[in-house]
């Protein structure tokens, strides 16, 4: 049952998140980025944290929906939270350097995510676009991420079970 349930939690919780951002917040323009870019934060840590609790079409299907509900270029965050989960596939090596050497990483995946979201926006506008939103939405999300992990680490059913020290006696 607690395997069950530790499967379970991070695709609820992706889900929760992506459907979350999507909501009209009231956010001005320059600021339109930061809310798509919080489900990497949920893509990252569950895929450093675990490997296989968040696969590649979950990050895609995340990605798809939030093109979808909010009117968005079709494939575009699909296309950016894969990215992200690349990135973190990537840094799986570095899992394990605590939590901050795991913030560090996260700050380089996401501004190698974010410059790539800003190329495949020049590619799709055939322009320049301003990058001071994605650098706005790369900052607050990279200096969110320790809360975002702190919450998602209560939410981590399988660490609390897997990491409890084996009592022996006569040790």
């Amino acid at each position: 049952m607690l395997r069950i349930v530790s499967m379970i939690v991070p695709l609820l919780l992706l889900a929760v998140v992506t459907i979350a951002v999507t909501l009209p917040w009231g956010l001005p323009d320059n600021a339109r980025y930061i809310l798509p870019m919080l489900p990497l934060a949920v893509i990252h840590y569950w895929t450093l944290r675990h490997p296989g609790s968040i696969a590649d079409w979950m990050a895609f299907a995340s990605g798809l929906t939030v093109d979808l509900l909010t009117n968005g270029p079709l494939g575009f965050w699909a296309l950016v939270y894969l990215l992200g989960f690349a990135t973190a596939v990537v840094a799986r090596p570095w899992a394990d350097t605590g939590a901050l050497g795991r913030w560090v990483v996260f700050a380089f995946s996401m501004i190698v995510v974010t410059i790539a979201a800003w190329f495949v926006l020049s590619v799709y506008t055939l322009s320049w676009p301003n990058i001071l939103p994605l650098l706005k939405a790369w900052c607050a999300v990279t200096l969110g991420y320790p809360v975002f992990a702190g919450v998602m680490r209560v939410l981590d059913i399988s660490r609390a079970v897997g990491q409890n020290t084996r009592l022996e006696r006569g040790a």
